[in-house]
């Protein structure tokens, strides 16, 4: 019996949720701003 979503969700290698994530961002427009706001911190 397969797992639920949810479960499969949480157990996927994080760096498989973290591209899905980074996708997202990049799809609305928020990765440049994320971007710009830790290089302005940063400095």
């Amino acid at each position: 019996m397969p797992l639920p979503p949810l479960v499969q969700q949480s157990v996927a290698p994080r760096g498989d949720l973290c591209e899905m994530l980074r996708h997202h961002l990049v799809n609305r427009g928020l990765a440049s701003m994320q971007d710009y706001r830790q290089r302005a911190e940063a400095n």
